[in-house]
C-alpha cells in the first residue's frame, strides 16, 4: 500500500499537470509511477485515508501528474489534494500529512459509444444491456457512470435496456448531447462502472410542493473552468440557448446536482468574447468544491423553482392581496360571515374564510405561473 505526503495542487508548477486545467479538479493527484504500484489506471477510483488510521478516508478519482520534485523530505512520494477533500479525510488535515492510498473494488467495462434511439436533450439516459450493468456491479435500477479514459470526464446516467435486436454487451447508446458532454465521438470507447459512493438526491417537501406550480426541465452540462471574476460570487455561466431550454433568464438561479449533492447558484451569460457550447457550463472553483465536482464532469442543471416563484409572486403581490380582500368583502356583503359565526363561532368563521382566501390565492398563483410551466414543456431546438 503506497504512502504519500500530502500537498496542495498549487504547491506545484503548472507543468506538473498534463493540462493546466487539471489542477482545478477535485481529485487525488498522484505521481504517474504510483499507478502501477496500485494496479489502477488513470481516472480510476482510489481510497485516500490518513496514514495508519483505518475507517477514515474518501473515495476519489486518481489523476496522474509529474512534479519536478516527486519526493518529500523523508522520501515519500508527493501527492496533491484540494483543501475541501482533505477536510473530508479529517478536519484540519494539514500539508505534509502522510496518507495511505489503496485501490478500490470498482470494476469497469470498455464500451463503444453508439447513437441513442432519440436525441432528447433533457432525457439524461443511456441504453445498455442488463448483463453489462451486472458485470460492473450495478443493480437493475441503479444509475451507471460513463467516463472518458482520455480526460476523465464523468457522467452519471439512468439506464434503459437496449432493444432486443440490438443487444450488444459492448455498446452503450447515448443521445448527441450526452456524447458532447463526455467529449467523445460516436464510435469512440468510454468506460462504464458503478458510481463510487453514489447517492441520490430525494426531492424535498418544498420541491414536491413547488413542482406543480412552477415545474422545471433538466439538462446535463459539462463543467468547464469558470471565470476568475466569478470566484466567491456564487455565479455560473451558460449560453442563451441553454437558458431558454431551462426556462430561465440571465440573473435567475439554477440548481446544479452532482453525485448526491446539489447547489443553487445565480446564472449569467458569458461576457462578450467568451463562448460557451450548448453542452457546457462555466463553474468557478468556489462553486465546484461544495459538491465535489471536477472539471469535465457532467452536472445536472435545472432552474431554482423557489427563486422563480418568489420573482413571480413579488410582481403579482397586489393581485394576490386583492383576492384575499375580495373574499372577506364578498363574505361580508352576503352576510356569510354572520352565518358562519352563528354556526361555528367567531374563530371558526375566521379560519374558514382564511382557508378559502388561501385556496384562491394558491389557485391564482397557479394560473399566474402558467407561462413558466409552459417553458418547461414547450418544444425546443435539440442539439446533435
Amino acid at each position: 500500500m503506497p504512502v504519500v505526503k500530502c500537498r496542495r495542487p498549487f504547491d506545484f508548477d503548472d507543468d506538473a499537470y498534463e493540462e493546466y486545467d487539471d489542477q482545478f479538479r477535485n481529485s487525488a493527484f498522484l505521481p504517474s509511477s504510483l499507478f502501477d504500484d496500485l494496479g489502477v489506471e488513470p481516472y480510476e477510483y482510489v481510497r485516500v485515508s490518513e496514514h495508519g488510521r483505518e475507517g477514515t478516508g474518501v473515495v476519489i478519482q486518481a489523476v496522474p501528474f509529474d512534479p519536478v520534485t516527486s519526493e518529500g523530505e523523508e522520501g515519500y512520494p508527493l501527492a496533491a489534494l484540494r483543501t475541501n477533500l482533505t477536510e473530508k479525510i479529517r478536519d484540519g488535515l494539514s500539508r505534509n500529512t502522510l496518507l495511505d492510498v489503496t485501490a478500490t473494488d470498482c470494476p469497469y467495462r470498455e464500451m463503444q459509444v453508439g447513437r441513442g434511439y432519440d436525441d432528447n436533450r433533457g432525457a439524461g439516459i443511456c441504453y445498455v444491456t442488463p448483463s453489462a450493468k451486472r458485470a460492473v456491479g450495478a443493480d437493475e435500477d441503479d444509475p451507471i457512470e460513463l467516463y472518458n479514459p482520455v480526460d476523465g470526464g464523468r457522467s452519471i446516467l439512468e439506464t434503459s435496456p437496449l432493444s432486443e435486436d440490438d443487444a450488444n454487451e459492448s455498446v452503450v447508446r447515448v443521445d448527441g448531447h450526452i456524447q458532447e458532454t463526455l467529449g467523445v465521438e460516436f464510435g469512440n470507447t468510454v468506460r462504464m462502472r458503478a458510481p463510487a459512493d453514489s447517492d441520490t438526491v430525494d426531492p424535498s417537501l418544498k420541491e414536491r410542493l413547488l413542482r406543480p406550480l412552477v415545474d422545471y426541465r433538466e439538462v446535463h452540462l459539462r463543467v468547464e473552468l469558470g471565470l476568475d471574476r466569478d470566484e466567491y460570487r456564487n455565479v455560473v455561466r451558460m449560453n442563451q440557448d441553454t437558458m431558454q431550454f431551462l426556462g430561465i433568464d440571465p440573473g435567475d438561479r439554477v440548481v446544479m446536482r452532482w453525485d448526491g449533492t446539489q447547489l443553487s447558484t445565480q446564472c449569467l451569460l458569458p461576457p462578450d468574447g467568451t463562448s460557451v457550447p450548448d453542452s457546457a457550463i462555466l463553474v468557478a472553483s468556489t462553486d465546484r468544491d461544495p459538491i465535489d465536482v471536477s472539471l469535465y464532469d457532467t452536472v445536472v442543471v435545472r432552474r431554482d423553482m423557489g427563486d422563480k416563484l418568489k420573482q413571480e409572486v413579488a410582481v403579482s403581490m397586489l393581485g394576490i392581496l386583492g383576492v384575499i380582500f375580495g373574499v372577506f368583502q364578498a363574505a361580508d356583503a352576503a352576510t356569510l360571515d354572520d352565518m358562519l359565526v352563528a354556526s361555528i363561532g367567531p374563530l371558526g368563521a375566521l379560519l374558514a374564510l382564511c382557508g378559502v382566501a388561501a385556496f384562491l390565492s394558491v389557485f391564482v398563483t397557479w394560473l399566474m405561473l402558467f407561462p413558466q410551466r409552459q417553458k418547461s414543456s414547450e418544444p425546443s431546438t435539440e442539439v446533435r
